[in-house]
């Protein structure tokens, strides 16, 4: 899956699977309330992208796991296997944003890369299902917040 993540934004997930931080990044812990909240939406918001791959919306129809769409003339993709509760998804939005998920009985790790130019700013979260008082963000660069 992580071979559909553009080069430019693959670093920041990359650092994210290998060491849960983003370079110059600044952790920050996400009380269990809201980490539920916050699993609740994202795992609400992949299932109602799953059920547009093949719909009349889908300009990639014929490929299970693939939806293209044209969004208000923005192109969007989104790569998935799985779903919310085990699975992983790439999702890329024009050519300057990408997201990377992976969820599992265990957790849920989100990666978000926004490029301006030659600067790629990222957040990413961690939202843990077993002790959600241990989840946390990571925040990189100001005005970026997916939140």
């Amino acid at each position: 899956m992580i071979q559909n993540v553009p080069s430019w934004a693959q670093g920041h997930v990359q650092s994210f699977r290998d060491s849960q931080t983003l370079p110059g990044g600044q952790r920050l812990d996400i009380p269990a309330g809201q980490a539920r909240e916050v699993d609740g939406k994202i795992s609400s918001q992949i299932e109602d992208g799953i059920r547009l791959d093949e719909s009349e919306m889908d300009l990639a129809k014929g490929q299970i796991g693939v939806i293209k769409a044209d969004i208000f003339g923005t192109k969007t993709e989104v790569y998935y296997n799985g779903n919310s509760t085990q699975g992983e998804f790439v999702q890329t939005v024009a050519d300057n944003m990408a997201a990377y998920g992976k969820f599992s009985p265990q957790g849920v790790d989100v990666v978000v890369a926004q490029k301006d130019g030659d600067s790629v700013q990222g957040q990413a979260f961690h939202i843990d299902r077993q002790a959600p008082e241990k989840s946390f963000a990571v925040i990189q660069g100001d005005g970026f917040n997916v939140f």
